[in-house]
């Protein structure tokens, strides 16, 4: 065999003398293992699943107490609008709308310092005077705005 020869069959893989010497050879394909989820695999799948879940869970339970907090206070400061109004004998004319701030409610003893939110809150309690026209009548409702720094605010709250 020549040198040509030699570097012919390197290169095609093929001998001068083989009959399928201009068919090239179709290269080696490398195997391909299929690969199979083992139950360690599951079982660790389902460990990461749980534990994404658990702390989704404990992040909204800790914001909605955190909510909580503050609605009850808006509550607290219906109340003592409420017992203001009723102390004072102080009537809201038919069609209209009042409000009193939280800083009145404290000064007047209307309402419980004892709160963690009166120093880090502002608000004030909106009195609204609605006809009924089921009853003919006029209703007052109460609703509290509060805005406690950059951590809650009320929906639809103003500053006073």
């Amino acid at each position: 065999m020549t040198l040509k020869e030699k570097l012919i069959f390197m290169f095609k893989g093929t001998t001068p003398g083989d009959s399928n010497s201009n068919v090239p050879k179709e290269p080696k394909q490398k195997k391909v293992r299929e690969k199979k989820i083992t139950r360690l695999q599951l079982i660790l799948a389902g460990i990461v699943l749980l534990t994404v879940l658990v702390v989704f869970i404990v992040i909204n339970v800790k914001i909605s107490n955190k909510n909580k907090v503050y609605q009850e206070y808006e509550k607290e400061l219906v109340n003592a609008a409420n017992l203001y109004y009723r102390k004072m004998d102080y009537k809201i004319k038919d069609g209209t709308s009042e409000r009193i701030s939280v800083k009145k409610l404290i000064s007047t003893n209307f309402l419980n310092t004892d709160s963690k939110l009166v120093d880090k809150c502002d608000g004030y309690v909106e009195s609204t005077s609605e006809k009924d026209y089921d009853s003919g009548k006029y209703i007052v409702t109460r609703k509290a705005y509060i805005k406690c720094g950059s951590k809650y605010k009320t929906v639809n709250y103003t500053s006073y």
